[in-house]
C-alpha cells in the first residue's frame, strides 16, 4: 500500500513527514510554525502528521485543519519517510520508534532548552530560523557547518491581507504577543500611548486574552508592538511595528533597518534594550505610513509561506537522498541514544543545587534537600 501511494524514496510526490512538538500550553510560535508548513504541504500532496507527548489544545487547530496530532506513536500504522523534529525530546522519541528513518532538527528559540540540538548520526541537517538560532547550533552546540544553515521564518501572506492605508498619525495601538503581560512595562507604553491620543489594546496569553485569528483584527491597528512570528504577521498586514516583549524593546521596522532585523527574525537579538518611556516615544516618533508600505511589501515578497515551502520541501529531498547512502548500524544508534540520555541526565543533576543564598536558611536548605532527595531531583 505504501508502495502504491508514493512515487519513491526522494520523490517531491507524498513524502510522510512526523512533526514533533512540545506542549506549552498556549498556541505558540512553533505550533504556527507546523500548522502553516503542514497545510502548504499538504497543498502539494504531501502527509504530514503531528506527534506531541502531551497533546493538549493548542494543538486543536492543527488538527482543525485536517492534518493528524497524536500524542502516541502507537497509534501511526504507517511509518514517516522523514522525522521533523522542532523539539528535543519529542525529536529522540519519534527516532527511537521509527528507528530507520532520517530526521532533521529546527532550532526555533535562544534560550528554551528543548531547542538544544540532540547530536544523532540519523539527524542529517540542522536548521535555525534565523541568524540567532543558527549561531546556538553551531557557536554552542558544536553542530558542524556542513550540516547547519538557516530557513528563515513566513507568513500566510493568503490569510494575512493587506489592510488599507494608514493613517497620518496613529490612532490605534496593539501589544500582541504570548509573553507579553500587564505590568510596569505594559504601563510605560500606554502611558505613551494615552499622552499622544492612541488607544491601547493587548492580546495574548500574558493578558488571558488568546486569539486563534490575528487575521481577523490586526487591520484594526496602525501601530503594533510584537516580536517574531507576531511582528511577521503585523507587517504583513501593513501595520507599522514596533519589536518590543515584556522588558525589552528593539526599534520601529523601518525599510532601513530591514534586512537587519529579518536576519534576526524581528526577535530576541532585535531587543536591544530595556524598555523605556523615552524609548517608546523615539520610536513612535519614526511612525510613517509610506515606510510601513514599504515594509509590508518586502515581508510580502520575500517571507512568504511558498518560499518557505519551497526551501523545506527542497531540503526534505536532500536528506532522504542522502539517506539512501547512510550505512546504518542500529547499534551504533543505540549507543548515541544512551549518551544523549547520560548527558541530559548529567545536566538536570548539575542544575538541582540549591540557590547560594539559601545557606543563610539552614532548616531552610535541609527541607529543600530532603525534597530533592525524596523525588530524585538531589543526591
Amino acid at each position: 500500500m505504501t508502495s502504491d501511494r508514493r512515487g519513491g524514496v526522494g520523490s517531491r510526490k507524498n513524502l510522510r513527514v512526523l512533526f514533533t512538538t512540545r506542549n506549552v500550553g498556549w498556541v505558540g510560535g512553533v505550533q504556527l510554525f507546523i500548522r502553516d508548513l503542514a497545510r502548504g504541504l499538504m497543498a502539494r500532496g504531501h502527509e504530514p502528521m503531528v506527534y506531541c507527548a502531551s497533546y493538549g489544545r493548542e494543538l486543536e487547530h492543527v488538527r482543525a485543519w485536517a492534518v493528524p496530532v497524536i500524542d502516541d506513536l502507537s497509534q501511526l500504522s504507517v511509518t514517516p519517510d522523514l522525522i521533523h523534529g522542532n523539539d528535543s525530546f519529542g525529536l529522540v522519541t519519534a527516532m527511537m520508534h521509527f528507528s530507520e528513518t532520517p530526521a532533521i532538527f529546527f532550532s526555533h528559540a535562544w534560550d528554551i532548552k528543548s531547542a538544544v540540538p540532540p547530536k544523532l548520526s540519523r539527524i542529517l541537517r540542522y536548521v535555525g530560523v534565523d541568524e540567532t538560532c543558527y549561531d546556538r547550533l553551531v557557536k554552542e552546540n558544536g553542530i558542524p557547518l556542513d550540516k547547519a544553515s538557516i530557513i528563515l521564518n513566513s507568513v500566510d501572506t493568503s490569510r494575512f491581507r493587506p489592510r488599507g492605508p494608514l493613517p497620518e498619525k496613529p490612532r490605534r495601538a496593539l501589544l500582541f504577543g504570548n509573553v507579553v503581560r500587564f505590568n510596569e512595562y505594559e504601563k510605560r507604553i500606554r502611558e505613551v500611548c494615552e499622552k499622544r491620543g492612541i488607544e491601547l489594546d493587548a492580546v495574548g496569553a500574558g493578558f488571558g486574552k488568546t486569539i486563534e485569528h490575528p487575521e481577523q483584527i490586526l487591520g484594526d491597528y496602525d501601530v503594533v508592538f510584537a516580536k517574531g512570528r507576531c511582528a511577521l504577521e503585523a507587517m504583513a498586514v501593513g501595520c507599522a511595528v514596533v519589536i518590543q516583549e515584556d522588558a525589552r524593546i528593539g526599534g520601529m521596522i523601518t525599510p532601513a533597518m530591514f534586512d537587519k532585523y529579518r536576519l534576526w527574525n524581528f526577535g530576541w537579538r532585535a531587543l536591544e534594550s530595556e524598555l523605556t518611556t523615552d524609548l517608546v516615544e523615539s520610536n513612535l516618533d519614526l511612525y510613517d505610513s509610506a515606510n510601513a508600505a514599504d515594509v509590508s511589501n518586502r515581508i510580502r515578497s520575500e517571507a512568504s509561506l511558498d518560499g518557505a515551502v519551497d526551501q523545506i520541501e527542497e531540503l526534505y529531498g536532500e536528506v532522504i537522498r542522502e539517506y539512501g547512502e547512510y550505512p546504518r548500524d542500529p547499534r551504533a544508534d543505540l549507543r548515541e541514544f544512551a549518551a544523549h540520555f547520560q548527558l541530559i541526565d548529567s545536566r538536570a543533576r548539575s542544575k538541582v543545587e540549591p540557590p547560594g543564598w539559601i545557606e543563610k536558611w539552614p532548616r531552610l536548605r535541609n527541607a529543600v534537600r530532603r525534597f530533592r532527595q525524596t523525588f530524585g531531583l538531589y543526591r
